[in-house]
């Protein structure tokens, strides 16, 4: 039986240039050899139909075009996640305002209602840890959730999507919004 015949489209590697270049020779779907890459003496035999170049320019950048819209799909998934964090926020105070919570009672109950550690915020230094426990509980209901959800659709006017692109790259254009610099 013959030698055996390599997958189309695959590299052959070798440690020595007359083993490659027999190798080479020995096979007709052989189309290349690149000698020292990646390191000194290790040679390739490139086997099989080359990958086909791109027929049109939209072919040619559909990498580019696909890295683009990874960043617009995160930052568009950023954008979402900072109207609902601010929306937390809005929700807090108004919830602590019908409570009757006011100054430092309501800030606590809004940290608590927000997320915000128990660490950083420090209840028991003011003694209102129930007032920030109570923040929290409150967020886990179905009427908050709808509340929140509300709230950040309202922000939309506030914060668009544009203004949140601005201030987190604080350049113009923003990077993927113009490509080849516009």
């Amino acid at each position: 039986m013959g030698a055996k015949q390599p997958k189309p489209d695959t590299t052959v590697v070798f440690d020595s240039y007359e083993t490659a270049l027999a190798y080479y020779e020995a096979h007709e779907s052989a189309r290349s050899i690149v000698g020292n890459s990646p390191r000194p003496g290790m040679f390739r035999v490139f086997v099989g139909d080359p990958p086909p170049l791109p027929r049109t320019t939209t072919e040619l950048y559909a990498p580019i075009q696909d890295a683009y819209e990874r960043a617009e799909r995160q930052d568009r998934i950023e954008y979402e996640a900072e109207l609902l964090r601010q929306s937390f926020w809005t929700v807090g105070a108004e919830m602590a305002k019908e409570l009757g919570h006011t100054g430092l009672a309501a800030e606590m109950f809004v940290q608590g209602f927000a997320g915000v550690p128990a660490q950083v915020a420090d209840p028991r230094a003011h003694n209102l840890e129930p007032v920030f426990r109570a923040g929290r509980a409150a967020k886990n209901t179905a009427d908050t959730a709808r509340r929140c959800r509300a709230a950040a659709q309202s922000l939309r006017s506030d914060l668009t999507f544009e203004e949140f692109l601005q201030d987190k790259y604080q350049v113009q254009p923003i990077p993927w919004t113009m490509p080849f610099g516009g």
